[in-house]
């Protein structure tokens, strides 16, 4: 899932996430900064994603002006 512009690999946590995995699953495919910034996770859910990162989201330059 890719919040804040990095990415993170959940798949550990899927199984204890409170809000149940299926709200993981959905984000997995779009960008979960803005539900993320919305669910007013605590600081402890926060130590958790730290835990989590596999990269940072690189744009390919032609996608950023693409105007489609």
């Amino acid at each position: 899932m890719i919040i804040h512009g990095k990415v993170y690999d959940a798949t550990s946590y899927m199984n204890k996430h409170p809000g149940g995995s299926d709200l993981l699953v959905k984000g997995r495919v779009e960008d979960a900064t803005e539900v993320f910034d919305h669910s007013k996770h605590s600081d402890k859910a926060k130590e958790i994603l730290k835990a989590l990162p596999v990269g940072t989201l690189a744009i390919p330059p032609d996608a950023a002006t693409d105007q489609r």
